[in-house]
């Protein structure tokens, strides 16, 4: 396993709850329209949990991202 990709399966284990990813989010969601209808595309999307964010906060969005892991192609498309 890469570094970079054990460092994001480390992430998803443990710091989807880390402040920086929550007040990152705080601030992207901001800025999002409110009525949900719209596609976010997530360019460097590591760990994916703007995804996971998005999903939650805005169910009818649609989300797009760019990552060449592997790894993060297939979790996403899991859920």
């Amino acid at each position: 396993m890469s570094d970079l990709k054990h460092h994001l399966t480390k992430q998803l284990e443990s710091s989807r709850s880390f402040f920086w990813h929550r007040v990152r989010w705080a601030a992207v969601s901001n800025l999002l329209p409110k009525d949900g209808n719209f596609s976010l595309i997530d360019v460097g999307a590591g760990a994916g949990f703007a995804g996971e964010f998005l999903r939650e906060t805005f169910p009818s969005s649609k989300y797009f991202f760019v990552e060449p892991i592997k790894n993060l192609e297939d979790r996403l498309e899991s859920t």
